[in-house]
């Protein structure tokens, strides 16, 4: 058991079931208790605090809700994994670079890669003919083996189609569209929505129907104005979080 029956001050004008909060939170912060770990029931909890089922469930579910606990139906809930820091602060720095920073192991699997007609959506948002060819590139990204993000890619054919012979499992889009001239991204407009995951995406990125995600929409452009890539990606709500940095 985390702490022990001292930790909890039933005189104290704290409330209860955020004296517990704070104790679950401490034994996370100390290493105590550590991601993938099962925490004791809530029977266990009730005997060993000696408190009410009301105050052990409003604070798990409090940490439920922030994210530092989940459950599994039917288990048991156990500590989540810390959340994932993604950072947008007006520089393009790579997926892959940034998950190394933060001492994780990045990857990538590509799902899709091919050329297809862009269809009436896609040739509006890119500035194309309906018809006209853009390759699609879908990658699976990881950070330690754990599925993070799907990322949903559409290059115009035209300038793009040597990214056709590049290995995108191992290479940054970015860094390859900016080997040439007239494909090096300048300016990226992004639109941040919260959205349920859908069946093919939570098949894909291990989670149950009904799970929150953070969609992205990017529109990446050359100098020209011409755009690069429109981009939809999808990130884990679980285990992404986004700092953006806005100079005034």
């Amino acid at each position: 058991m985390f702490g022990n029956t001292k930790d909890i001050d039933k005189q104290s004008r704290l409330p209860l079931y955020f004296q517990l909060e704070e104790l679950i939170k401490k034994a996370i912060t100390t290493g105590e208790l550590k991601p993938g770990d099962m925490i004791p029931t809530e029977w266990e909890i009730i005997d060993y605090f000696k408190l009410s089922r009301t105050t052990v469930r409003q604070a798990l579910s409090d940490l439920v809700n922030e994210n530092l606990l989940y459950r599994k139906k039917g288990i048991g809930t156990f500590i989540s994994k810390p959340k994932i820091d993604l950072q947008y602060m007006g520089n393009m720095v790579s997926y892959n670079e940034q998950i190394s920073s933060m001492g994780l192991t990045p990857s990538t699997k590509v799902l899709k890669f091919e050329v297809i007609a862009a269809d009436e959506f896609l040739a509006k948002e890119m500035g194309l003919s309906n018809g006209d060819k853009v390759i699609e590139l879908v990658r699976l990204r990881f950070a330690d083996e754990e599925p993070i993000a799907v990322v949903q890619s559409y290059l115009p054919y035209d300038l793009c189609n040597y990214i056709l012979d590049v290995d995108m499992e191992n290479n940054s889009l970015y860094q390859i569209l900016s080997s040439q001239k007239n494909t090096t991204v300048v300016l990226v407009e992004r639109v941040v929505e919260a959205k349920i995951v859908s069946r093919e995406d939570s098949k894909l990125l291990n989670v149950e129907k009904g799970f929150p995600v953070q969609s992205f929409l990017n529109k990446a452009f050359n100098e020209e104005g011409r755009v690069l890539e429109y981009c939809s990606s999808r990130y884990r709500g679980d285990r992404n979080k986004f700092y953006i940095e806005v100079k005034v």
